[in-house]
């Protein structure tokens, strides 16, 4: 044989082998897709029986499973369905709130409230302004009564709804954006939503209540901050929120020495949805510097147009 032979050998060779290689990488990924749905079925029939043990388990998979979870989304049994919505929370991201939004008009109110909570934490993350099949599913929740902060906010990218706002904006039953949250009147939330409607009515409450000291309101409009789209209310909100010591409502994650403040909280909102570079890294745990602060400010201000 020649060297000229002998030096075609390998690339025969190599071809060959990354295809087999391609081929039993694909096997498994089949293995392991046939694993992970019999993994979801069996969790989901232990439910049934009242046993949440194997559910818990799932969420290790990430985002590979949610296809096998979203089928249990709409599930008969409500048990089924709020282990299926809660998990997709968890994972989170567009594929997962593409699937809760069909779940915005579940019978029940727990449900609803997760999936509202993050199809919304979605839009605020994605700067989205469109969202597909979002109409029906969030009014037919919203008709069944109890509707969240979270289903309330989303109203905002919905049309053609005048009349729940008349509705909605002199409600003062009490409601709230995270578990953890404290409560607001249902006026607030729809009178942000209204605001992002172009409602200008409905713009001028919105920068009354901004004014306002009230701490629950203030937290919810920091939190809800991607909702906010009128630049005018977002400086607002900015110059009274990067100012206000007062220790914050939200749930401390381990390790945190202090309370932390709303001024703390407001930095990484605005920083996180104005996709600001303040020069040091974001922590939920420690409270900012008032250089620190100043400079999240002095960006704010120089990326909205007055």
């Amino acid at each position: 044989m020649t060297d000229s032979h002998h030096a075609a050998w390998p690339w025969w060779a190599a071809g060959t082998a990354l295809a087999m290689a391609i081929v039993v990488v694909g096997m498994v990924a089949v293995v392991r897709g046939d694993d992970m749905r019999s993994a979801v079925d069996a969790a989901f029939e232990a439910v049934r029986d009242g046993d949440r043990s194997k559910v818990g388990t799932l969420a290790a998979y990430g985002p590979a499973a949610i296809d096998d979870l979203a089928r249990y989304a709409q599930d008969p049994d409500p048990r089924v369905r709020l282990e299926s919505v809660t998990l997709l929370a968890e994972i989170g991201g567009s594929r997962t709130a593409g699937v809760l939004v069909g779940t915005l008009g579940d019978p029940s109110a727990d449900i609803r409230d997760i999936a509202a909570r993050a199809v919304l934490t979605d839009v605020m993350r994605s700067g989205k302004d469109d969202i597909r099949d979002l109409r029906t599913p969030l009014l037919e929740g919203i008709e069944r009564g109890k509707p969240g902060a979270a289903a309330i906010l989303l109203l905002g990218y919905v049309s053609d709804h005048d009349e729940i706002f008349l509705t909605l904006r002199n409600d003062q039953r009490l409601v709230k954006l995270h578990p953890w949250s404290k409560v607001v009147p249902v006026a607030v939330p729809a009178t942000i939503a209204a605001s992002r409607r172009g409602d200008a009515v409905a713009r001028v409450a919105l920068g009354t209540l901004i004014d306002s000291s009230d701490l629950p309101m203030r937290e919810l409009m920091i939190d809800a901050i991607g909702t906010i789209d009128a630049t005018e209310l977002l400086v607002a909100l900015a110059n009274v929120a990067l100012l206000d010591d007062r220790p914050t409502s939200s749930a401390l994650p381990a390790g945190t020495e202090s309370p932390r403040r709303v001024k703390d909280r407001a930095v990484n909102a605005f920083v996180g949805q104005l996709k600001l570079e303040p020069g040091f890294e974001l922590s939920e745990i420690r409270r900012y510097s008032e250089p620190e602060i100043a400079r999240v400010r002095s960006l704010i201000l120089g990326t909205l147009p007055q």
